[in-house]
């Protein structure tokens, strides 16, 4: 009659094991102030807007293995992201999402399904947003560990002038992707519900364009 307790005091004791790594992983996690000495950008959220935007669609391109093929998916996000892949430091919700949108239009990835697609990408960065906290700081770690793996097996090939400089550009990304790492951690709560809800506006209004005349043009 009661043979199923000793699973559930299994599944508890899983739980909490689970619960304590998280705990344990948090606290590696330094405090801003020790990896700069002056004040973070106060546009910060909108750079995270960016990178989210650029590890869902990486993400949905590769069916949520990028592991299969680590060296395209860095590639992907460094050619999506533009605080990745440009170092550009987008200073409004929209400025920061435009510029994903300009580059799933693109010729390079319109066969995703264009303009639909980009939209559905950012209903992924509000869902994403909104419980913030641990689920960013899991998704920002994934990422770090993504372009950590792309730039070892570029490491491991024969090196050539433009993979020195793909693994350049993957040190610079990991260094961002882990400062804002950091940087979320320190966060209070309400703030990625805020954000999200900013995100949302700016889709119904903003990003709600037809041809792509609302949006700024994105770098090449």
């Amino acid at each position: 009659m009661f043979s199923h307790l000793p699973k559930r005091k299994h599944h508890h004791h899983m739980m909490v094991q689970g619960t304590n790594l998280v705990r344990f992983f948090l606290s590696l996690i330094p405090p801003v102030r020790k990896l700069v000495s002056r004040e973070p950008s106060p546009f910060l959220a909108y750079h995270l807007g960016d990178i989210i935007y650029s590890y869902c669609f990486t993400q949905r391109l590769y069916n949520g293995d990028w592991q299969s093929d680590a060296i395209g998916s860095e590639t992907v996000v460094l050619s999506v992201s533009s605080v990745l892949g440009q170092a550009g430091q987008p200073e409004t919700v929209l400025e920061a999402l435009s510029y994903c949108l300009e580059r799933t239009c693109s010729p390079e990835y319109r066969h995703m399904g264009r303009l639909q697609f980009g939209l559905g990408l950012v209903d992924d960065v509000i869902h994403v947003m909104s419980p913030g906290g641990h689920a960013l700081i899991c998704l920002l770690s994934d990422l770090q560990k993504m372009v950590q793996a792309g730039e070892k097996e570029l490491k491991a090939e024969e090196t050539r002038k433009a993979e020195s400089e793909i693994r350049s550009k993957l040190k610079l990304a990991e260094r961002k992707v882990y400062f804002i790492m950091c940087w979320v951690h320190e966060q209070p709560g309400e703030a990625w519900s805020s954000l999200a809800a900013i995100v949302r506006a700016e889709k119904s209004s903003g990003m709600d364009y037809r041809g792509g005349k609302n949006l700024p043009a994105a770098k090449k």
